[in-house]
């Protein structure tokens, strides 16, 4: 494309090793030589030091300069000079900025949009291989790389009705916060773990709970159910309006025997009166026998509240143990869930278009035919992480952005003859920019010589 960039010039001084560098790079394959210690690797850094500070050393100046400085120039495919990054050293602090054709800073963010992860295949084949200490870190960024660059074939609502949690917003939004599905498959089996041991603490909560009402409400009383407390009272309340109405009746009683003897000439009309009075005393005391004391009421209330006790206690068992019954049907779930989630993750996987024929990624690792990359030979492992570089610019031709098609092979001389040149012809066939790293004694046609830090290119 016209707007792919590549590398057409590297110019500066007083950086590490280096203490000249004025040098034109073709499009196509570059080869920088020279013996060990003179530099060579120093040009790969600088190129490297376009992902950002991190990767500048952390004295980058040249031993004997006070400063030094650097600027790499990116060219079209035409040549015409679209971008310089440019590099500062002292003794205080390093510098690295970007212009474009007309001056304008852009920053160093803006460049580092246009390379390919895989802008040394060495650095990501190490990466990938790595063990001891930082190792997983390193596998990590090398595992990025891949998932970058594999196309997924993935149902987000289907993976979440397969596994129960399609009415869960919390699964749905961490989709979105992932790059892939390999991604998202990790962020959801540590958000079921924490939500898995969160039903759990629920659980031991309950169990304590269950375990303590049952020392308290006998096994035969578990079924108990609340008496009224209403009705005793209303019973109560009843006998209590009886007696005092019997008491009453009683004082009518004597008051109308005094009137027998103090109104004679009303004596027929009273001992009517006496007769109705003695007819409802009596039905009154029949009333009253049938009616509980205040000491009885007072034994049924005291009763009914000890039962009504376990009743309730009984009620929060039951309570309690269907509560527990849904917890544990929760956990279940949720167990259910995260072997569901490593059966997807490992379909998914099965599934994607990988970059490179045989490439997969288990667990933490990159592996190629079943066995760990590299494990074959660094060679192939290498071309491996060449190929991953060109899938990357495949993926980054969709975009329809400027990229800097450049990749470098640092320490090329790992290689034998016949694999540098498969990597020859495959950057050839994808317009690569490559630039490779040799050890050799005496200068070469076509080969860019590094020499006691210096490195020039010449009409030969």
């Amino acid at each position: 494309m016209q707007n792919d960039l590549h590398i057409v010039s590297i110019k500066g001084g007083g950086f590490m090793r280096l203490e000249l560098v004025d040098i034109t790079l073709e499009n196509g394959v570059v080869q920088i030589g020279g013996k060990n210690r003179q530099g060579k690797s120093c040009i790969l850094s600088l190129i490297q030091m376009m992902k950002g500070k991190a990767y500048m050393p952390e004295i980058p100046k040249n031993s004997d300069s006070r400063k030094g400085k650097f600027e790499i120039a990116l060219g079209d495919m035409d040549n015409a000079i679209q971008y310089i990054v440019k590099y500062s050293f002292t003794d205080k602090n390093s510098y690295l900025s970007v212009e474009d054709s007309e001056g304008k800073s852009l920053g160093m963010a803006f460049i580092k949009d246009f390379l390919s992860p895989c802008l040394d295949p060495v650095e990501f084949f190490q990466n990938a291989t790595a063990t001891g200490l930082g190792a997983k870190e390193r596998r990590r960024r090398a595992l990025d790389v891949v998932r970058e660059v594999m196309r997924f074939d993935f149902n987000l609502e289907s993976f979440l009705n397969s596994i129960g949690l399609s009415e869960d917003d919390h699964a749905r939004s961490l989709f979105s916060q992932s790059s892939d599905p390999v991604e998202y498959f990790s962020k959801l089996e540590e958000y079921i773990k924490t939500n898995r041991k969160e039903w759990n603490d629920q659980k031991r909560s309950i169990e304590t709970r269950v375990n303590s009402l049952k020392l308290e409400v006998p096994a035969n009383l578990r079924n108990a159910e609340p008496e009224s407390v209403s009705d005793v009272l209303e019973t109560y309340h009843k006998s209590v309006d009886v007696e005092k109405h019997a008491k009453e009746m009683a004082a009518q009683i004597e008051l109308d025997n005094k009137l027998i003897e103090d109104l004679k000439t009303r004596l027929k009309e009273a001992r009517v009166d006496l007769e109705t009075h003695e007819a409802v005393l009596t039905e009154l005391i029949d009333a009253m026998d049938s009616m509980p004391t205040p000491e009885q009421t007072k034994i049924k209330l005291d009763s009914i509240e000890k039962t009504n006790e376990i009743a309730r206690k009984a009620e929060q068992l039951r309570e309690l143990a269907s509560e527990l019954e849904d917890t544990e049907n929760g956990i279940e779930q949720r167990n259910d869930i995260l072997e569901s989630l490593a059966d997807s993750r490992v379909k998914t996987l099965e599934s994607a278009q990988m970059p490179v024929k045989g490439i997969s990624i288990l667990e933490d690792s990159i592996v190629k035919n079943g066995i760990p990359l590299g494990q074959d030979s660094t060679e192939e492992g290498i071309t491996d992480a060449f190929m991953i570089g060109l899938a990357k610019f495949e993926a980054m031709d969709a975009a329809n952005k400027p990229k800097l098609k450049t990749m470098v092979i640092s320490n090329a001389s790992l290689m034998d003859k016949e694999a540098r040149e498969r990597l020859y012809a495959m950057a050839e066939e994808h317009g690569i920019q490559l630039i490779m790293e040799l050890v050799m004694d005496e200068r070469e046609s076509g080969v860019i010589f590094v020499e006691n830090g210096t490195a020039v290119s010449t009409a030969e």
